[in-house]
C-alpha cells in the first residue's frame, strides 16, 4: 500500500540506491543520478553497484594486515633469539641474576683478595 507522498532520491550510489529501494516498499520513489549507465541499469532492475570490487579491496586489506603481523612475529622471534644469545654472552663476563621482567639486575662482584 503506497502513501500519497512521493519521495525523490538524488544519487543512486551505495547509500542512495539502498535508501530508494527501502523507501519504495511503501512509497512511490523517483531516483536521479548523473551517471546515465547507472540509471539504465536500475531501470532494467539490475544493480549498478560493483560488489566484487569491495570484496576484493577488503580481501587485499586483510591479506596485507596478516602479512604485516607475520613479519612482526618473525621480527619478535629474531629479537628473542638475539636477546637469548646476548644474555649467554653477558653471563660469561658478568654473572647476574635477573630480578624481574624489567631486566633490573643484581651484579655479583668478585671479592678481591688482599696480600
Amino acid at each position: 500500500m503506497f502513501s500519497s507522498r512521493k519521495i525523490t532520491v538524488v544519487g543512486i550510489g551505495y547509500v542512495g540506491l539502498s535508501n530508494a529501494i527501502a523507501l519504495a516498499r511503501n512509497n512511490p520513489v523517483i531516483a536521479y543520478d548523473i551517471d546515465v549507465e547507472k540509471v539504465l541499469l536500475v531501470n532494467e532492475k539490475k544493480s549498478p553497484l560493483n560488489e566484487l570490487d569491495i570484496v576484493k579491496e577488503e580481501t587485499e586489506s586483510i591479506k596485507e594486515e596478516l602479512e604485516e603481523e607475520i613479519k612482526d612475529a618473525s621480527r619478535i622471534e629474531k629479537l628473542k633469539e638475539n636477546i637469548t644469545s646476548l644474555e649467554k654472552k653477558i653471563e660469561k663476563f658478568h654473572p647476574a641474576k635477573i630480578l624481574d621482567t624489567n631486566f633490573r639486575t643484581e651484579v655479583t662482584k668478585s671479592e678481591k683478595k688482599s696480600n
